[in-house]
């Protein structure tokens, strides 16, 4: 049994520990479907600390790959499958995946991206749901994902070795970085270890529980709310495209206890019809986390009111996971901030000599954790999409009493329209927007971004 499964196993096993649109696998199918998958990529060739790249939408293979690397000490790479051609051979040679596994509807930007000369370092193409009309079917690499685990043995895995994602960030001063952390792989550690940090989530959420998916699994926010609580026996019901309507009716019909969402999903889950909203119980329900952007006080308001204090949200990112907290009382009380720190993290400015900064003045903001990480943020001109020049400025500002204060994160276009648009639309304390983890660098140093803390 696989150590990280081998528990629930004894524990739930007839109980449905994977849902999509597709089918149900229960954790007693993920136990065996995660060794053969294991046994299989070895005889496929991955040894432990390989690489691999996984262009799979919200399904059940994804969350058994996920869980089959945390056994064979894979790195494993969740690619945005929007990306086209180009940037997915940039990463395939970025990453130096050894596999690439992708479902059929993502099969023709990656045929291309393989063709590339920067695919050539991949030596294993797995299809999932791939048939014979599928781009990727007539590489000579390719094997379809079911075959790789009807050929496998179903025996325990040896040598387990603790394997993770390397997530690639957005980009925008140039081509996206991947951020490797300790949970990645290569550092000689477990999976045991999995199950730690998947005991330190259940300050956030219910667990065991039943997570509701419904934002992309290749965003490191996603991964954690859903990924970390199935570590520790909750089950995950995942939706590929978010539709709000549908998303309500499937945490009713499975009795969902969490779910985390984006500024945009709970926009449009406010804006549906109130017939819609009227038909949602939501009983089963006990927390809504929400982060990676900022969110309009409006948008946030309307759902406290809809849904009740079991709004909480975070300030964080990809390198620093987790950073402050607020529930909705305190958010209620204290407009714009993203709460207090974590006991693990504290917030300090310093200058361009490391040195401490007082409060008032303007420097780098340190974040340093107490497993010695360190998260250096800095300031970068980028250009937007359209390749006109742009600038971000950001404010940190600290606020309140002595010990852990609150803080809040502005990020402030120096585009005067986009100004004017906060000032006609925000007025007052709410033009201070909470939430939004910066821009950061990763791999190989650091950027440097100006911050002011007041």
């Amino acid at each position: 049994m696989a150590v990280l499964t081998s528990a629930h196993l004894a524990e739930r096993g007839g109980v449905d520990a994977l849902i999509d649109e597709y089918r149900r696998v229960t954790w007693s199918e993920l136990d065996d479907r995660v060794n053969r998958l294991v046994n299989g990529l070895r005889d496929a060739g991955l040894t432990t600390g390989d690489t691999v790249a996984v262009i799979v939408g919200n399904h059940c293979e994804f969350f058994e790959l996920a869980m089959a690397c945390a056994h064979g000490g894979w790195t494993y790479v969740p690619v945005n499958w929007h990306w086209v051609a180009d940037e997915l051979a940039y990463v395939f040679a970025d990453a130096d995946a050894k596999a690439v596994f992708v479902d059929e509807r993502f099969a023709d930007a990656t045929a291309v991206a393989l063709r590339d000369e920067r695919g050539a370092g991949v030596k294993t193409v797995v299809g999932i749901r791939c048939g014979s009309s599928a781009a990727v079917v007539s590489d000579a690499r390719f094997v379809a994902y079911e075959d790789v685990i009807a050929g496998a043995s179903a025996d325990e895995p040896s040598d387990q070795m603790l394997g993770g994602p390397m997530f690639y960030t957005s980009g925008t001063t140039g081509r996206p970085k991947g951020v490797r952390g300790m949970l990645s792989g290569g550092m000689s550690l477990t999976p045991d270890i999995m199950k730690l940090v998947a005991a330190g989530f259940s300050n956030f959420l219910p667990i065991p529980g039943r997570t509701m998916l419904c934002g992309p699994f290749y965003h490191s926010a996603q991964w954690a709310f859903s990924y970390l609580p199935m570590i520790g026996g909750s089950s995950v019901v995942m939706q590929h495209k978010f539709d709000s309507a549908s998303m309500l009716e499937l945490i009713d019909s499975h009795q969902c206890t969490n779910v985390h969402l984006v500024p945009t999903q709970m926009k449009r889950m406010l804006d549906l019809h109130a017939d819609v909203k009227a038909r949602f119980r939501g009983d089963s329900l006990v927390t809504v986390w929400h982060g990676a952007a900022p969110c309009p006080p409006a948008v946030k308001r309307g759902l406290i009111e809809w849904m009740g204090p079991k709004i909480t949200e975070y300030y964080g990112s990809t390198e620093g996971s987790i950073i402050s907290t607020i529930d909705a009382a305190n958010w209620l009380a204290k407009g714009g901030s993203v709460g207090k720190p974590l006991d693990t993290v504290e917030v300090i400015v310093v200058d361009d000599e490391g040195n401490r900064l007082p409060q008032g003045a303007e420097g780098h903001p340190l974040l340093p954790q107490q497993d010695g990480h360190r998260l250096l943020v800095s300031q970068r001109r980028r250009q937007d999409r359209r390749g006109a020049p742009g600038a971000r400025r950001v404010h940190h500002r600290r606020r309140g009493v002595s010990g852990r204060r609150w803080f809040s994160v502005v990020e402030r276009s120096q585009d005067r329209h986009d100004h004017q648009w906060w000032r006609e639309h925000l007025p007052g304390r709410d033009r201070r927007r909470s939430g939004g983890a910066p821009r950061r660098r990763r791999r190989g140093g650091h950027r440097c971004a100006r911050r002011r803390i007041r």
